[in-house]
């Protein structure tokens, strides 16, 4: 059927670009498509499209004797999902909406393409290629785990990592500390945990400090997209938990392996929501809502805020918006939860008053940044007057990142251009398709655990991508989209949503972490054992 929707393109072209294919005309300029065409869609959002027709012109220069076609964006969620049950004759896929395990699992008899063999080939082009290197060495542990269906196989790949986190308007801040420090004041510190984030956040609204900001606002979000708040509760939460716990939480088993809804009334979701309660209330004055999410970006890149929250698509959303020289705007090290310093596994180390067990872990998450620590070691957590594990659940909650991985190339499994199809991928991943990448959408790239600096792109990126960069380059990624589970593809649950977070933070009715948390938990333990039952997961 493939062929003969192909050969119908080519006879009919002209139709196609009137009546649109799975939505949309092709982009080609009515070139012939035919057998030997492998024909590409790319669901258009932040990041745009234009990095794929760059990696199909370089592909096509290969000369392989398969060309390239990119089709006109698609804009609707699952648009991917839809077109395979309509025997597209699309052959790659670039899809947000990541649902491949729903369609994996579910009765249709269109399926995705078992893609396994590209995570064994090998990693092209990088320092850390060589003999045995495969791509999966090379992507983050987290996005290989995600993307593998129960069978071991994996049926997608993730062409980004979806990153998000903490911005601070650069050129806002360092003008103020200049105008400080003319007023003959101490300059502004990056706080490095939350105690400290919220000790800062009141000096910016001390008068002084206001004049020398220009009157900006400490925190910015906006009111119709609060889902980029996830970037940080998402990170405070994993923090508190730590990494074991926060995975078991995606597959909805607590630490011990258990299939239970109280992993919604976790000491780890009640300290994350009430950091969140703290930052959004309206009598700290901390947060300022724009109504929607184009407004808060645009009013961030002015410096009417020191800080935002958002995605590593803002830099292409913006790029009409922010000329060079404008801001320059960076993301930052999302703060410590103060807290986990009363966490199981971690209280032990933590003696003496709060002021002094917050001492003691603002000193230990300094000594970790300046000597870039990613692993503990007994003499270190000696030295610092803590255990080898709990040193280790420090590094790792200042290294964890919260990520998006819904961002995933897909290929139909009846494709009469599989080869041709896995030969495009691999090219993605390749060093030479991720400068390519890069170069097309600000520093956006493959979930890679490699060495950012070895990029062309690197040394002339903006301050904004280099900032991601480098956090990219140490990081322990984890995040949420309800697709890498059962519990989650099947039975729809587990999303770490936000829960109307802002209505319940912002608004006139305030609430405590500890009741959001409660709220949360009683909504799924009434469904868990329907959610279970779904998912056909049992506890042993």
């Amino acid at each position: 059927m493939k062929k003969t929707v192909k050969a119908l393109i080519a006879l009919a072209m002209a139709a196609v670009m009137l009546l649109g294919l799975v939505g949309c005309g092709l982009t080609a300029k009515e070139e012939k498509v035919d057998e030997n065409t492998l024909i590409i869609q790319v669901e258009s959002k932040g990041y745009g499209s234009q990095f794929a027709r760059d990696l199909a012109e370089a592909f096509n220069a290969k000369n392989t004797g398969v060309r390239a076609v990119v089709l006109n964006d698609a804009n609707s969620g699952g648009f991917a999902s839809t077109a395979l049950g309509t025997n597209t004759p699309v052959d790659v896929f670039f899809t947000i909406q990541n649902t491949v395990f729903q369609v994996m699992s579910g009765t249709e008899k269109n399926k995705w393409a078992d893609l396994s063999d590209i995570y064994s080939s090998p990693l092209v082009g990088y320092a850390e290629s060589g003999d045995g290197v495969t791509v999966a060495d090379g992507l983050e542990e987290f996005f290989v785990e995600s993307f593998t269906y129960h069978d071991g196989k994996q049926y997608a790949v993730p062409w980004t990592a979806g990153f998000g986190g903490f911005m601070y308007n650069k050129t806002r801040w360092d003008k103020t500390n200049e105008n400080l420090k003319a007023a003959g004041q101490d300059p502004l510190e990056f706080p490095v945990t939350t105690n400290e984030m919220f000790t800062l956040f009141d000096r910016l609204q001390e008068q002084s400090v206001k004049e020398a900001s220009n009157g900006a606002y400490v925190f910015t979000c906006s009111s119709d997209a609060s889902g980029y708040l996830t970037y940080l509760f998402g990170n405070w939460y994993a923090q508190y938990a730590g990494k074991t716990a926060a995975y078991n939480f995606l597959q909805g088993k607590d630490e011990n392996g258990v299939y239970t809804a109280d992993i919604f009334k976790s000491d780890a979701r009640i300290e994350a929501y009430s950091v969140m309660a703290e930052l959004l209330s309206a009598e700290n004055g901390y947060t300022k809502l724009e109504s929607n999410f184009q407004k808060m970006q645009r009013s961030f890149i002015k410096g009417t805020a020191m800080f935002s929250t958002n995605g590593d698509w803002m830099e292409n959303e913006v790029s009409s918006d922010l000329n060079p020289g404008d801001a320059n705007i960076e993301f930052m090290r999302i703060p410590v939860i103060s807290s986990i310093v009363n966490a199981d596994g971690i209280a032990n180390d933590f003696t003496g008053t709060d002021e002094e067990k917050e001492a003691k872990l603002i000193a230990i998450i300094r000594y970790i940044d300046e000597n870039s620590l990613s692993a503990a070691d007994a003499e270190t957590a000696s030295q610092l007057g803590v255990s080898e594990n709990t040193l280790q659940r420090l590094i790792e909650a200042r290294l964890v990142q919260y990520c998006t991985p819904s961002f995933a190339v897909v290929v139909p499994s009846y494709t009469d251009q599989m080869d041709a199809a896995k030969e495009f991928i691999k090219f993605m991943l390749s060093k030479e398709g991720q400068e390519i990448f890069m170069k097309s959408t600000y520093g956006i790239g493959a979930p890679l655990n490699v060495d950012m600096t070895q990029f062309d792109y690197y040394e002339n990126s903006t301050t904004l991508s280099k900032s991601k960069l480098n956090l990219l380059q140490n990081s322990i990624m984890i995040g949420d989209e309800g697709n890498s589970y059962p519990m989650q593809y099947i039975s729809s649950g587990l999303k770490m949503t936000m829960m109307d977070m802002i209505n319940e933070f912002a608004g006139s009715k305030v609430i405590t972490g500890e009741k959001m948390a409660m709220n949360e938990f009683e909504h799924y333990n009434t469904l868990w054992a329907d959610m279970m039952k779904a998912a056909g997961v049992k506890n042993d």
